[in-house]
């Protein structure tokens, strides 16, 4: 920009120099040559005031190229600490996402853990049970079948105790095609795949084998007395 602007300068000062009357030798130059010599300086004046024109132009582009290519530098330091920033907050998630899967593992194996628990419980509820029929106690001779409930209220009482049906039925260890009861006694959450092996199958040793003689033979006592087994 200063190179233009000097060589401006220079040719400003050179046709000032061509229209001084001192430096035009009259007494060699015949009046048409002169009055060519004028139109001639002329054109150069206005070709120079168009390079002129041109180059405060010029300038008044570069200076709004510069405004915009300084307002994009700004914005792309902004988007460069805006990643930054997302980066840190992106392994800040991963971070919380690993601690809250492993306390998911954790929480699903100490849930297991309560549902074998509770089925022990169960198990020994009915030993105790079957020892008290043993003394001829009558305590736990009947059941209540107005207990009963369909399949939906079952599994709406086992979650409401904090149970999660996925992947379980609510099954029927004595399947209802055999007479088996709709009564609590009858039921268990069963793995879909389990339950749907057994079908309508049911025998005993079968019964034994996978829930205990305490829960199968409570589970025929009350279909029994509430079923039609």
């Amino acid at each position: 920009m200063r190179g233009a602007a000097c060589c401006v300068m220079q040719i400003f000062a050179l046709v000032t120099c061509l229209e001084s009357p001192h430096t035009i030798r009259r007494d060699g130059l015949a009046s048409s040559e002169l009055h060519a010599a004028q139109a001639d300086l002329k054109r150069h004046r206005a070709d120079v005031d168009r390079v002129f024109l041109r180059s405060v132009q010029l300038a008044i582009r570069w200076d709004v190229i510069a405004s915009k290519f300084e307002h994009a530098g700004r914005v792309y330091d902004g988007v460069k600490h805006t990643h930054s920033e997302s980066i840190v907050e992106l392994e800040a998630a991963r971070n919380r996402w690993e601690s809250a899967a492993e306390r998911s593992d954790s929480a699903a194996k100490l849930w297991q853990l309560y549902q074998v628990l509770v089925v022990i419980a169960a198990g020994i509820d009915a030993d105790h049970v079957d020892r008290a029929r043993a003394r001829g106690s009558a305590l736990w001779e009947r059941f209540d079948c107005t207990q009963s409930m369909s399949n939906a209220t079952y599994r709406r009482r086992l979650e409401a105790l904090g149970f999660n049906w996925n992947g379980y039925d609510a099954g029927h260890i004595l399947p209802r095609s055999l007479g088996g009861s709709d009564h609590p006694a009858n039921r268990l959450p069963m793995p879909i795949s389990l339950n749907r092996s057994l079908g309508n199958m049911f025998s005993m040793s079968l019964c034994i084998t996978l829930w205990g003689s305490a829960i199968c033979r409570r589970a025929v006592a009350v279909s029994k007395q509430c079923g039609t087994f």
